[in-house]
């Protein structure tokens, strides 16, 4: 019994192993004390942060509901339904045949039509442009720029309306007050279903567009009723004054100028020349 209880006291911890547990002990809770602690207020400054973020996702969750309420009341109340249509700017083309081609009816919103309703409109030959604006609550202002008439072609039975640039407005019984091309390439068939001029012909028309502009500064631009371009090196003009004689101008292009230098031989009574 005594040899077993002095190999027990062997296995106590000694008083020294005691004091230096106590030393590592302390030394570990000095370590600790130097070790910097972080800052109170960084933990202030990411609670504020998440506010901060919360408060902008909550605004801009907010502003996209606010703007869906506002785009559903615009589409769907009965405020800004169309009650009226006007027109503006059309001459050739009647108000109903645009407001017809447009689709737009009244009691539909006003909202819900785009620019396509633009181009339904230009689908007309006789529109060169168009420009629709919104007056709320209910009104839609359509307003358009008309081509105008300024040359004609004889077929058989009709005359078709060409414009400055040639586009082929219209195909009518009626003989305008403008001058008649005479010798464009386009084929009848093709004026009846094109809606302008050949490449050529354009060349031919710009051509013209420069005599017209040539005999307005000698003022007998109101006298041609006529133009001849079936030969590229000359063209024609008849001219027809107010006493119904026949003023007859033979013009001819050399190196890209067109020049009236030309007059027909003989020259008879009902005949002059510039």
């Amino acid at each position: 019994p005594s040899g077993r209880f002095q190999s027990f006291i062997s296995f106590l911890p000694s008083s020294d192993a005691n004091t230096k547990t106590k030393e590592r002990t302390k030394e570990k809770l000095e370590e600790q004390s130097e070790q910097p602690t972080k800052p109170r207020t960084s933990k202030k400054r990411k609670k504020s942060k998440k506010k901060k973020i919360n408060k902008k996702v909550i605004g801009f969750f907010s502003i996209i509901i606010l703007i869906a309420i506002i785009v559903v009341l615009a589409l769907t109340a009965p405020i800004f339904n169309i009650t009226d249509i006007t027109v503006n700017g059309n001459n050739q083309v009647s108000t109903n045949m645009i407001i017809n081609l447009s689709g737009l009816r009244k009691g539909e919103n006003i909202f819900k039509f785009n620019s396509t309703v633009e181009q339904k409109i230009k689908e007309n030959t006789y529109i060169e442009s168009v420009n629709i604006k919104r007056k709320l609550p209910g009104t839609v202002i359509i307003s358009v720029k008309e081509r105008t008439v300024k040359y004609q072609i004889n077929l058989i039975n009709s005359y078709v309306y060409i414009d400055k640039n040639g586009y082929i407005l219209e195909n009518s019984s009626e003989k305008k007050d403008v001058p008649v091309i005479v010798g464009l390439s386009i084929k009848e068939d093709e004026m009846l279903n094109e809606k302008r001029l050949k490449t050529e012909d354009l060349e031919k028309l710009n051509d013209i567009i420069k005599i017209i502009d040539s005999a307005k500064t000698i003022n007998i631009d109101n006298l041609i009723t006529e133009i001849n371009t079936e030969s590229k090196e000359n063209y024609v003009l008849y001219l027809e004054t107010a006493s119904t004689s026949v003023l007859f101008l033979k013009l001819y292009s050399e190196a890209g100028s067109t020049s009236a230098l030309s007059v027909p031989d003989p020259v008879t009574s009902d005949q002059s020349y510039i």
